[in-house]
């Protein structure tokens, strides 16, 4: 009985199943757009970091005025007016080449030297080796490179015409070109933006300021850059930040005094205590003059002699050369600032920043050469700072 009514349930249950019908099947197709944008956030990674636009708009504001070397000495200035599109496309890719490990002065030099050869592919097939590398001897792995453009007009002779790649892949296959290489030739000589060149300057300040969680290599910051960032940013990202790594967002002693976006960078902190901790440390050697009375000869001199334009003396006031006596100060290597006895002192640093001990006791920067020390503090005459 048990059995019949098990086997009773189990032919309802197939019965009922194959009532129930499978759902339809729905193709879906996507319009294809050339000019399609992607997401500005992927949702796979992350958001658009915050305050994104506000940093960059303060980069904007301090690049405004043009003056890193990659803005007079990047591959995009090596055009050529009489220089066939082939050609100038071939500048553009040799001076990315020359580029890798090496100061954007050094690499114009140098592709300057082949361009008054006459550069392009048959040039330097017929060129000797000892040729190329009197040219481009000032550039980084200068000798490697060699090889490198020789081995690469080669195969742009034997496969591509004597032109250069015109996808991504090809220029990637050249040897010696790298990921940044390929994606900022792509933008500069076929005007194509497919990636972000990512440099050193790129990769170290896109982790300082947040934009990348902690990236090792550039290519690492190039993809995850990729993922969030807005298209429209792509191409002027690279541009932007070397000129301001150049300038102030440096590797070492970053300039986070200069920074309009120092407030919003996470790094800042970090690097305002290392330079302060430096500059703590800072002393100076001071030897300190014996008074001597001045005659009246000897008045008349300092007179003349002291004299400025403006009518200030080296004492920072007027009509100060016509004291009787004074002691000068003169600071020499490391060490720890005297305390001056009488007041006035006149300390002339030979170096642009210096530390001492103050009339109070206290620490004193002198960020300018000429001070004066008068008694209960400092008193300097142009821009003296921090106690």
């Amino acid at each position: 009985i048990i059995t019949l009514a098990m086997a009773g349930r189990a032919t309802r249950a197939a019965a009922s199943s194959s009532k129930r019908k499978a759902p339809p099947h729905i193709d879906v197709k996507y319009e294809e757009d050339d000019d399609a944008q992607p997401s500005a956030i992927p949702s796979k990674v992350r958001a658009i970091p915050p305050h994104f636009d506000e940093v960059w708009r303060h980069i904007q504001e301090m690049r405004k005025g043009k003056d890193a070397p990659v803005d007079t000495m990047g591959c995009e200035m090596f055009r050529g007016a009489d220089a066939s599109p082939e050609n100038q496309r071939f500048y553009s890719l040799v001076s990315l080449m020359l580029s890798s490990q090496t100061k954007d002065q050094y690499t114009s030099q140098a592709t300057n030297n082949l361009i008054r050869k006459g550069l392009s592919v048959d040039t330097i097939l017929d060129m000797s080796d000892e040729e190329v590398f009197e040219c481009i001897k000032m550039v980084g792995f200068n000798k490697k490179k060699v090889g490198y453009l020789k081995r690469t007009a080669q195969i742009l002779k034997d496969e591509y015409n004597g032109d250069i790649p015109r996808d991504l892949n090809g220029l990637l296959r050249l040897p010696g070109v790298g990921p940044k290489m390929a994606h900022l030739c792509m933008q500069v000589a076929w005007d194509d933006t497919v990636g972000i060149g990512v440099d050193v300057h790129v990769h170290r300040i896109s982790n300082r300021l947040g934009w990348v969680h902690n990236t090792k290599l550039p290519e690492d910051t190039r993809k995850e850059l990729e993922q969030w960032m807005p298209r429209a940013f792509w191409r002027p990202i690279n541009q932007a930040l070397v000129g301001f790594g150049q300038t102030i967002c440096s590797p070492v002693n970053p300039k986070c005094d200069k920074c309009l976006a120092v407030d919003l960078c996470p790094s800042a902190n970090k690097f305002i205590r290392e330079i302060t901790k430096k500059k703590k440390m800072t002393k100076v050697k001071v030897k300190v003059e014996p008074k001597k009375d001045l005659d009246e000869e000897e008045e008349e001199d300092v007179d003349k002699d002291d004299d400025d334009d403006d009518g200030d003396d080296d004492y920072g006031s007027k009509g100060a050369h016509k004291r009787k006596s004074t002691t000068r100060t003169k600071a020499k290597g490391k060490g720890k600032m005297k305390q001056p006895k009488d007041a006035p002192l006149h300390i002339v640093t030979e170096e642009p920043v210096a530390y001492g001990v103050g009339e109070s006791g206290t620490d004193v920067a002198i960020q300018r050469k000429d001070v004066t020390i008068e008694k209960g503090g400092i008193k300097v005459e142009t821009d003296i700072v921090t106690k």
